[in-house]
């Protein structure tokens, strides 16, 4: 009967103490249900263990006709039993003290999240021509959608309201850029040095860099740390205001193209808050719509920054 005892005590003590934080540990159907199960015939085993102990012990004080050793012995089964359920319950109500959870033997349950590769196309763009370089200007009404909200006053206050009204009423065309588009009325074709310098003219804000990405990024101050303070933006340490345009020229894109023409330059403008948009190629032809939304700036900068040395310049008022 020693090792029997010896046996339920150590079982018990196995299962009440270490087999919670295993089944914790598991995953829904897998070892942790496993873990679960052997708990539970563990306890069950203790208890029927106990029963058939003090059931044997019963049995054997009944026919020992008072003979003292067999008494002993039949007491000795009752007892050892008994200790054996007492450590379990023991350690049950111990475990019920420090923490109730631990009792319920939950499986760990671990939610995965969906992989997203944000992409971010190439806008195929020759940086080298000038805004002016067909004959218009990006600063006058004629060559603003008339559905654009255009007050050419209020600064970094109505620039996302300005940049968010070209949704929907412009097209990707770099050598069309600012002319109406004949068969879709309302409808301009832009580009997206075309689509900044308008949005900075439309919110009254200075355009000093030039109409093209290569003047506006002549002079590349390259984003080394990008990151945010009380919902505001900090380029290399330094506060941005709204209307900030940030890109690459093409000279500082590393995704030459195979053919050998003139590497793509792209410029987007910050529009406040984490926000930041522009006009990209993926919106060509006349039924397209150019304009884009990104509403973590320094995510869609370490994104370009994969193939791309990324500059910025900072607002004008």
């Amino acid at each position: 009967m020693t090792r029997l005892s010896r046996f339920s005590i150590l079982l018990s003590i196995l299962l009440f103490y270490t087999t919670p934080a295993l089944a914790q540990s598991g995953s829904a159907g897998g070892i942790g249900n496993y873990i679960v199960s052997l708990y539970q015939f563990g306890m069950s085993a203790i208890g029927v263990l106990a029963v058939l102990g003090v059931a044997i012990g019963g049995m054997m004080w009944v026919l020992s006709m008072g003979n003292p050793a067999k008494v002993t012995k039949a007491k000795a089964w009752i007892q050892d039993s008994l200790y054996g359920l007492s450590v379990g319950l023991c350690a049950y109500l111990i475990l019920g003290m420090i923490n109730k959870d631990l009792l319920l033997f939950k499986s760990l349950d671990v939610s995965y999240i969906d992989r997203q590769e944000t992409i971010l196309k190439d806008v195929y763009i020759n940086d080298t021509q000038g805004g002016d370089a067909n004959g218009r200007s990006f600063n006058n009404n004629s060559a603003t959608p008339p559905n654009v909200f255009c007050p050419k006053t209020g600064g970094s206050a109505v620039i996302s309201q300005v940049a968010a009204s070209f949704n929907g009423v412009m097209a990707y065309d770099e050598t069309m850029r600012t002319l109406p588009i004949a068969s879709r009325p309302g409808k301009f074709w832009y580009d997206c040095s075309s689509y900044a310098s308008k949005v900075l003219y439309c919110s009254g804000l200075s355009n000093p860099y030039g109409q093209n990405t290569a003047s506006i990024f002549s002079n590349c101050n390259e984003i080394t740390s990008c990151r945010y303070e009380n919902g505001q933006l900090y380029l290399n340490n330094q506060q941005m205001q709204p209307g900030t345009l940030w890109g690459y020229p093409g000279r500082l894109n590393r995704n030459m193209p195979s053919d050998g023409s003139v590497a793509s330059g792209h410029v987007l403008v910050y529009t406040g808050g984490t926000a930041t948009m522009d006009c990209n190629g993926s919106g060509k032809g006349e039924d397209g719509n150019c304009w884009g939304h990104y509403n973590d700036t320094c995510l869609t900068i370490s994104v370009f920054q994969r193939s791309k040395t990324v500059c910025y310049q900072p607002a004008v008022n």
